[in-house]
């Protein structure tokens, strides 16, 4: 599976949106030296195809993914226990899953993007992580807030990492909490589903 998650990120990152050299991945796999420290998850569809993939980075030797592309030291670290935080990375839905028009995209992502966020909770949970670091695009944010209610405050000013991204951190337990008063279906379906990780 992990071989799989790698082969997407190369398409993805390497060759649709040029944010990495193929020419460093001749086996057509994205790989980096933070994968061993991290967490994989994956969603597949019906015919097994992979269709969405993120990690949860883990803190180690490395920091974290953002530490090495932010100028300055993230703030919001010093306040956070390093042994239960995590970085959200690698964040990816396939081109062919992402829809073409809003509502498409929503149904899509919705499908994807669920599952690996539930999975991605529930190992949170196993390993008692209490904070979540992510850099992404504000419209990213935006849509998993519509689509989950996740809430992410922004952490430092916008920067270069893949694209311009903002760093944001989550609370894990305030995530489920405001989920369970909000959206108690949803709330459910993170408690019940069956966690899967590579």
């Amino acid at each position: 599976m992990l071989a799989a998650i790698q082969e997407l990120r190369y398409e993805v990152y390497c060759l649709e949106r040029n944010f990495i050299d193929p020419d460093r991945f001749p086996d057509k796999r994205e790989v980096d030296e933070y994968d061993p420290a991290s967490v994989h998850f994956a969603a597949t569809d019906e015919r097994g195809r992979m269709v969405g993939t993120l990690r949860l980075v883990l803190d180690s030797p490395l920091g974290f993914p953002i530490e090495a592309h932010v100028p300055r030291p993230v703030p919001v670290l010093k306040e956070m226990d390093r042994n239960k935080t995590a970085e959200i990375s690698r964040l990816i839905v396939a081109r062919t899953d992402r829809g073409f028009d809003r509502g498409d995209a929503l149904r899509r992502h919705h499908r994807i993007l669920l599952p690996l966020f539930r999975d991605m909770y529930r190992k949170s949970v196993a390993l008692e992580i209490d904070y979540w670091l992510a850099a992404m695009e504000p419209r990213l944010h935006r849509l998993l807030e519509a689509l989950m209610g996740l809430s992410f405050r922004p952490a430092g000013d916008s920067i270069e990492y893949y694209g311009s991204v903002v760093p944001y951190v989550a609370e894990v337990r305030e995530v489920e909490r405001a989920i369970e008063r909000r959206r108690p279906a949803l709330f459910a379906y993170f408690q019940d589903g069956a966690a899967g990780a590579a």
